[in-house]
Formats: structure tokens, sequence, C-alpha cells
């Protein structure tokens, strides 16, 4: 890891770019950082959102069976993200159309298909006409028990621990963790906005740029740093100082109004990560190092289905920041070939509801949860177009 700083682009091989910024890191994640992306960016190819954590499947999974009638919350027919027409492509449309931004998103949860209608429709009223492409086949839960019976479903073991299969609960879905093949065999074809099941959250990044440079299917150190781009934005503000141990130094800068992040990605799998101009937070090599590390388990074999990522030679360089956001590019991320296997998600029926709370520790954990608390009334403030004297009243610390 490097900090020093240099001028210029450390990218070797001059020539195309992809930008493609990242608006969601999940279901929850301020729908303001869509319009962020279109408006405050000169440049950009790909818009990009990741909302389905785990738990995020399972709260689809209770409306998979239910009409739009019956569903609530964001949620759409079938249980995919209903949020997503109405915070991001209907205010947006025109101006992603107009720009031609292709847009990939996995907001179709628990049915793909039916967020691909609900976006043409929504699309055929304003008068555009626009080419979407649903990928669709990750949910395997009629012949979940078939396939497990027969073998071909079992136990994940991970650094010697065995993942327990139930048996004694009600199967709500099933889900195969899809790569990024089809995601480019989409936006080959012509799609303009691909939206997604269940697939890796690297992969709607990855699949893109497969699209762009043409790279083999077999060309794993470069399909590594695609998915290690992808894993990069895929929290969106994790990476742009939202997340960060030295916290204070991002919020300085703004948390009300912090920068989500892009990658400028070259052909030979380099990539600088940065944010919109004008916008909070930080993009330094630490912010990009811890989002290096989240999630991982072993640094040497990041195991996706396009390929497994080894973490362990990536050169992290600040190239910029006294004038500007800051940029850093990332160079020699290697890979191998994946396993023949494909990981699962399921959601089993328990008889609990959850309760959830937001745990902030660590040096200065008060002022840290004193910073945070202040940014989300701020923020909610500045959503409202007229806020009234009353509305920030409601407001607590």
């Amino acid at each position: 890891v490097s900090t020093q700083s240099t001028g210029g682009n450390m990218n070797a091989t001059q020539g195309k770019t992809v930008r493609i910024g990242c608006w969601s890191g999940f279901w929850g994640d301020s729908s303001f950082g869509a319009h962020q992306l279109v408006h405050q960016t000169k440049e950009l190819d790909y818009l990009v959102g990741d909302y389905l954590a785990e738990v995020t499947m399972g709260i689809l999974a209770r409306s998979k069976n239910k009409s739009t009638s019956e569903v609530r919350g964001g949620m759409g027919e079938g249980g995919y993200v209903k949020e997503f027409i109405f915070s991001v492509w209907k205010p947006l449309m025109k101006e992603i159309i107009a720009r031609n931004i292709k847009v990939v998103t996995n907001a179709g949860g628990m049915n793909p298909v039916a967020l691909k209608k609900a976006i043409e429709e929504v699309s055929r009223s304003a008068g555009l006409n626009v080419v979407v492409a649903a990928v669709a086949g990750d949910d395997i839960t009629e012949n979940y028990h078939e396939k497990k019976s027969n073998g071909d479903i079992f136990p994940y073991i991970l650094e010697g621990e065995e993942e327990h299969i139930p048996e004694d609960k009600i199967l709500m879905s099933a889900n195969v963790y899809f790569g990024a093949e089809p995601i480019s065999e989409a936006l080959k074809a012509g799609a303009q906005v691909v939206v997604t099941g269940r697939c890796t959250d690297s992969a709607i990044v990855l699949g893109p740029l497969i699209k762009e440079f043409n790279w083999e299917l077999n060309d794993y150190d470069k399909l590594a740093s695609g998915s290690f781009a992808g894993h990069i934005l895929e929290c969106g503000c994790q990476a742009t100082g939202g997340n960060f141990t030295d916290w204070d130094l991002s919020y300085k800068s703004g948390w009300d109004n912090v920068g989500f992040p892009i990658a400028e990605c070259f052909s030979d799998g380099t990539f600088i990560v940065t944010k919109p101009e004008n916008t909070g937070g930080i993009v330094t090599v630490a912010t990009v190092a811890e989002q290096m590390l989240y999630e991982i388990h072993d640094p040497s074999s990041y195991i996706l289905p396009d390929v497994i990522v080894d973490f362990r030679d990536i050169k992290l360089q600040l190239i910029s920041q006294s004038h500007g956001p800051g940029r850093v590019f990332v160079s020699g991320v290697k890979g191998r070939s994946p396993t023949p296997y494909y990981k699962v998600s399921s959601t089993l029926l328990d008889g609990f509801k959850t309760e959830a709370q937001l745990m902030i520790g660590g040096i200065d954990a008060v002022p840290k949860a004193q910073a945070v608390a202040k940014s989300i009334i701020s923020k909610t403030c500045l959503l409202y177009t007229s806020p009234s004297p009353r509305d920030r009243q409601k407001s607590r610390m």
C-alpha cells in the first residue's frame, strides 16, 4: 500500500475509460445517491445499485406470493424493490436515457421479470422506448429439496466451520448467486437497463466491464480486477469515508452530502476510485483499504462464481487530493479459475421477528455517535423541499 501522492493518470495503457458510479449499498441506503451521481458528474457510463443483503432476501421473500395490492413498504409484486421505480428510475429516466447512461441493479430481488415490466410501463407513460433486460433463473425454491436430496446442495465449509442446514424449518426462498456473464450478455444484446435477482454484489460492475472491454471469461486477472472494482463500489459510501476508522477526517467535509463512489476503469484491469466534486466524505488509500477488507475472509481466495480473487498484491496509490475529490489508483489484482459451484442463499421461517439497532463503538464512540445522529437529522431536513420549524422540532438527539 502506497500513500505517495503523484499527479496524472497512473494507467499505463491510455485508451478507453469506463466510468461506473454506485448509488446504493443496500436496500435502505439513500436514493439521493443516484441523483447525485447523475446531476453532479459530467461523464458517467454506468449507474449501478446494490440492494440485496441476505436479510433483504428474507424481507422480500415475505412478498413473493403477494399481488401489487397486498405488498407494503417499498416492495413490488412478487418481491422486487419497488423503491427503485419511484425513487430512482421515474425521476431520473429522461436524463439517464438522454445521456446514454446504462443502469444495472439487483433490485429485481425475488421477481426481476416483474420489475422489468414495471420499468417498461413507467417509461412508456413518459414517452420513452427503453430496452430493459431481466436476468432470471436464480430462484431454485421449487426444486430446492430435490436438489438437496440428490446431493447437489450441500453445506459450505469456511475456515473449518460447516454451515448448518436446518431440516425442521419451512423454506421460504432459495436463490443462487449468479455471476457477471448474464449481465454482460444482456448489455451486449442492447439492453439499456439490466435488472437481476440474486447475484454477487460485484457482478453488477464486472458485467459492464466484460462487455465494454470484451474481456474473455478465462482472463482471470482482468475478471478479478473488475470484481475488485465491484467490491469497492458495492457498499456505496463505505469507500468514501462513510464507514471509516478515522471518521472525524471524513466528517469534516460533511456527511449530509457524502459523495457516492465512482470507479474509472481501464482495459488492463486497473482503475481509479473517486467521487463527484463538491461532495462530502473523503477518498484516500485508507478509506479504500478498509473497504477492501470488508467481508472477504481469506484474502488469497475471495471466491466468486466468475473468478477467485487474490488480494495479497493489490497496490493502492493516492494520485490526487489537493484539488477536488481524492483519487486512488488500484492495480495488482490477481485471479484464478473459479470453483465449479455456486453459493445459495436460503431463507427459513423460524417464528421470530428481527429487531435492529445501530451500534457505534471504538475510540471516541460518543462524539462519533453524535456526529452520525446530527448528520442523519441534517440529511433528513435536506430531503424536504421546504422544511418547517415543526419538522425540525420533532428531531431529537
